[in-house]
């Protein structure tokens, strides 16, 4: 946990400062996801059932597969922190205009308010002061997604829990 907390505050760090390295490469969407579920599935209360629900066809972006799986990987134990039982789905599918790919973790938790979609990203925010971490995960989540050329953000619209969806480009 300590060894956790402290990773955390460098990287911050050193997203702030510029020191991260993104290595773009075109990467297919899938063997991301379902390496994401095995990292995190030991984690998941025995009462929820991690699904993956792939689009019509494999996906590609063109992004940094190691950062991807970070950001992933958060909002799966995001989820599983949640969730006592239900589901937690990570999916993805292609925009209207295929310049995009819409990589989404959703979970039938908790939920998050509307009123907090924005300040869920900031640091050290936790909006359950009893959980575990120091909130810094989304932060560094959406840090990552921007250097990448994408976004994070909580479907405001998804209500059967919470829903984060990642974008990121295709080329």
């Amino acid at each position: 946990m300590v060894e956790t907390i402290v990773n955390d505050v460098l990287q911050i760090s050193e997203i702030h400062n510029s020191e991260v390295k993104v290595h773009r490469e075109p990467l297919y969407v899938s063997p991301i996801c379902e390496s994401a579920i095995d990292t995190v599935k030991h984690r998941v209360n025995e009462n929820v059932r991690i699904l993956f629900k792939p689009g019509d066809k494999d996906q590609m972006v063109f992004t940094d597969r190691h950062r991807l799986m970070q950001i992933l990987i958060n909002l799966l134990l995001n989820a599983a922190k949640f969730t006592q039982s239900g589901t937690i789905t990570i999916g993805y599918k292609a925009n209207r205009n295929n310049t995009s790919v819409d990589i989404f973790v959703e979970d039938t938790g908790i939920g998050i308010a509307a009123k907090h979609a924005e300040h869920i990203f900031d640091r050290f925010v936790k909006l359950d002061p009893n959980t575990q971490g120091v909130g810094l995960g989304l932060a560094i989540s959406r840090s990552l997604a921007r250097l990448m050329s994408g976004e994070l953000k909580l479907d405001t619209t998804y209500t059967g829990g919470a829903r984060f969806v990642v974008t990121l480009p295709v080329e």
